[in-house]
Order: structure tokens, then C-alpha cells, then sequence
């Protein structure tokens, strides 16, 4: 079975589930951070942009213009029905269907841990992005403490390796430490992290004393209780 095949079949699967019908249901901290840190009216790249929900966001909340790129052809056309200009593109292969330094912002959220060369994609993302533009990138952080707990028991977590119906698998894996930094970014040249923080997944999951209590936690062991890393990234 290609990629392009099995992420059809798990765009399909993933968008029947009852969980992902609204955006309430689905809400990820992922694209609260993203929509924070990017400015109104920008140009932005919404790179594995799936069915569209964060370019819809941007679109509504800042007046950007969005477009994407994801290996779905389901996914797409969900994406172009919202809004975004969409486009076909294997990220860990294919040369972005744009021209050098086109866009304002460009988006990896949760998608670089899903393909086989992290490098390449990001390197592409650095072609296209305008000099001191800025990547907003957010990865899950493997080794938190509710991964680590599950090993301990003898177990491999479910999370960890995303398997779920409809999830997408992970096929890399990196911490908040500098996995990403180590194996990926210093093989690039010209970029620059202006910011890096750990987060929830779904902070509106939890009361507001315990994401009080977990972002003191995420704030003092990083490392330990993040589940997922966010990084602005810009290109000198």
C-alpha cells in the first residue's frame, strides 16, 4: 500500500469518527498557538493542511490567505471546500509546487513525525518561506511522562505510535529536549528558533486549576510533562 493510499483511507476513516464532527470535539492546542503567532492578512503555506480546519481559522480570525498542500486528495477537496488553495504534494519528497519566497508563514503542525525525511521537508518549507519569515512547527513530545509511565508497566502507548483509526501512524519520534534540533535543523542552514514552549494537547479538555497546575509542571520539567512542543522558526 502507497502513502498516498493509506492516508485516503485514514482521512475517511478519521473525519467519520464522532469525536472529529465538530471543532470543539477536535480542538487541538496546535492551531491555538499557530493562530497567535501569525499576523492578520499574512500569506501563509498550511503544510499537510488535512480537511482545511486551520486555514479556516486564519482565514476567519486574521484575513490571511491560505494555501495548503497535503498527499490526500480527500483531505484536499475537504480543504479547498473551506477555502484554502490546496494542492497534491508527498512533503517528504516532492518539490513544493511554489516559488522561492513566497509566503509569510508556513505551518507543520503535527506532520513532520508522519514522513520518511523530515529534512527535505523543511528544507522545501525554507525555499518557499520570504526571508525573515517565520515556521510555526509543533511535533509530539515522545518521552512525557504518560509515554514513560506506559513502558514502565510494560506496555507501548497507544499515543506514542498514534494507531488509533483514522490517526495517521508516527514514524518519527522526538522529544522536547533537541531531538528535533539534533537530527533535523542543524542539517539546514539559515534558520533561526525564536521560540520554543511545551503545551497540552487540548488544554480545553481540563479544568483551568489543572492546566494551571499542568503548565507549572510543563514549565519546570518541560522535558517530562509536555505532550506537545511548539517552535516559531524564522529564516535569516
Amino acid at each position: 500500500m502507497s502513502f498516498k493510499t493509506y492516508y485516503e483511507n485514514e482521512w475517511k476513516v478519521k473525519l467519520a469518527r464522532p469525536e472529529y464532527q465538530t471543532i470543539e470535539r477536535r480542538w487541538r492546542s496546535r492551531w491555538q498557538f499557530a493562530a497567535e503567532n501569525i499576523e492578520a492578512n499574512a500569506v501563509v503555506l498550511d503544510v499537510a493542511c488535512g480537511d482545511g480546519v486551520l486555514g479556516e481559522l486564519l482565514m476567519q480570525e486574521k484575513n490571511c490567505k491560505v494555501y495548503g498542500i497535503d498527499l490526500s486528495d480527500y483531505a484536499i477537496n475537504l480543504s479547498r471546500e473551506r477555502g484554502v488553495i490546496a494542492e497534491y504534494c508527498d512533503m517528504s519528497e516532492d518539490r513544493f509546487p511554489f516559488e522561492d519566497n513566497t509566503f509569510d508563514y508556513i505551518t507543520m503542525l503535527c506532520s513532520i513525525e508522519h514522513i520518511i525525511d523530515p529534512v527535505h521537508a523543511i528544507s522545501e518549507a525554507k525555499r518557499v518561506l520570504k526571508p525573515g519569515g517565520k515556521m510555526i512547527i509543533t511535533l509530539p513530545n515522545a518521552v512525557n511522562v504518560k509515554n514513560r509511565i506506559a513502558f514502565a508497566s510494560g506496555k507501548v502507548p497507544i499515543d506514542l505510535l498514534h494507531i488509533k483509526p483514522g490517526e495517521g501512524m508516527h514514524i518519527q519520534f522526538f522529544n522536547y529536549k533537541d531531538e528535533f534540533e539534533s537530527r533535523i535543523l542543524n542539517k539546514i542552514e539559515g534558520l533561526t528558533i525564536e521560540k520554543k514552549v511545551g503545551d497540552l494537547k487540548n488544554p480545553k479538555a481540563y479544568s483551568e486549576g489543572y492546566r494551571k497546575f499542568y503548565g507549572a509542571l510543563i514549565k519546570a520539567f518541560p522535558n517530562l510533562f509536555s505532550e506537545y512542543v511548539h517552535w516559531i522558526i524564522s529564516k535569516n
